[in-house]
């Protein structure tokens, strides 16, 4: 149930006992076999408190949800680096901190499932945008969510917090 009448970047009431992590794929008919249900969390990508890109993920995603429509690039590059987090090993693999860990082979056409349920983009098989490059590119989407952030500044109202009350 919403509260009030602000925009629905975060949720308006969260149970922080059921809090547990930033970004959960669901199971779809894309991996289920027979009857299935759509509030079954396949896994939850935790990135770990200390990390600078817990924070700057959240962002990402809260301009993709608000912004989707105006900026195909911000959506790119959320694809990109939920990708990125499924599929390549490395110092950034967030993947590592998901759970439960569900094998990349069902877990990836889930993602690309839900984005395409969530924001209405789908790439093709084989005509995906390239890896993303965090080290070159992640000040460039910095950059981008910047200057939403000073333009719509009720974008960053309630990042970081956790929220036990209705937003009033």
């Amino acid at each position: 149930m919403k509260f009030g009448n602000r925009a629905d970047i975060y949720p308006a009431y969260v149970d922080e006992s059921k809090v547990t992590g930033d970004y959960h794929v669901f199971r779809s008919e894309v991996s289920a076999v027979g009857k299935f249900s759509p509030t079954e969390v396949l896994t939850t990508f935790r990135i770990p408190e200390t990390d600078p890109m817990k924070r700057d993920f959240n962002r990402l995603l809260n301009a993709c949800f608000m912004f989707s429509k105006m900026d195909h690039s911000l959506l790119i590059s959320l694809y990109r680096l939920i990708r990125h987090f499924i599929l390549y090993e490395g110092s950034h693999n967030y993947y590592r901190h998901s759970f439960p860990a569900v094998p990349r082979e069902i877990l990836y056409p889930e993602f690309r499932h839900q984005f395409k349920e969530e924001f209405g983009i789908q790439f093709p098989l084989g005509d995906e945008p390239a890896p993303l490059n965090l080290a070159e590119e992640w000040p460039m989407i910095h950059t981008a969510i910047c200057r939403y952030e000073m333009a719509y500044p009720h974008l960053v109202m309630y990042l970081g917090r956790k929220l036990s009350t209705p937003l009033q």
